[in-house]
């Protein structure tokens, strides 16, 4: 949320070019809808990350800072955030065995074999 500027493609085209902030102030744009796809917590955080990138941007004097420390935090948050627990993949130890045999993905349906 950071970038100075997004752009948002649909199907090959493009929708949407501007700044993140200036973008999700359109509340029915493809990228506003993308940003609330990650739950109301994610959203309001990503939208808060996105305000005090574009203040930042602006405001190049003393308060940078502090929107500095401000940003940092906040995508601290985004990173130990209990909804992003479950968008990590869990590790499948190796030498595991479900026991189900492997597939040799010929379609056919029979266990791979070695030759």
């Amino acid at each position: 949320m950071d970038s100075d500027r997004v752009l948002v493609l649909d199907a090959g085209r493009l929708v949407e070019f501007d700044e993140p902030h200036t973008l999700l102030q359109n509340e029915s744009g493809l990228f506003s809808s993308m940003v609330k796809m990650t739950g109301k917590a994610m959203a309001n955080n990503l939208r808060e990350m996105a305000r005090i990138a574009s203040e930042m941007r602006r405001n190049k004097d003393h308060r940078a800072e502090n929107a500095k420390a401000q940003l940092r935090d906040l995508q601290g948050s985004f990173i130990n955030s209990p909804d992003r627990a479950g968008a990590v993949p869990r590790k499948i130890e190796e030498g595991s065995d479900s026991g189900a045999e492997e597939d040799d993905d010929d379609n056919d349906g029979e266990p791979a074999t070695e030759l």
